[in-house]
């Protein structure tokens, strides 16, 4: 039994078209496994301070009482004194002063129209 060339020419193309996707699939993933390797490169990393991280270290450590005794709040430091009293009657007084000038404005543009 011969085979004819026309069925050749079939087997020719069908391996040439598998081997071409078998050469293909295989490039795919050594690629991808190249770009991986070189994504995930771990290079090893110094985990101790030096003396001028380790003076930081302590200076932050110790102003961290400092920051919890500016915002420690007892019930002396809540009441005003006179000083403060006056202070907010004149920014009451300024307030109302401004307000009172910008209703008579919104009057006046309100009788022009």
């Amino acid at each position: 039994m011969a085979i004819e060339p026309t069925n050749i020419i079939y087997i020719a193309v069908s391996v040439g078209i598998i081997s071409g996707f078998f050469i293909f699939a295989m490039y795919f993933y050594i690629c991808r496994l190249r770009r991986l390797a070189n994504e995930f490169r771990y290079e090893s990393v110094r985990h101790e301070l030096d003396e001028e991280e380790i003076e930081f270290k302590r200076s932050i450590e110790m102003q961290a009482d400092d920051f919890d005794d500016m915002f420690n709040m007892s019930g002396n430091d809540l009441e005003f004194d006179s000083q403060d009293k006056d202070r907010l009657r004149m920014l009451d007084k300024y307030r109302n002063n401004l307000v009172a000038g910008v209703d008579a404005d919104n009057d006046e543009t309100d009788r022009n129209i």
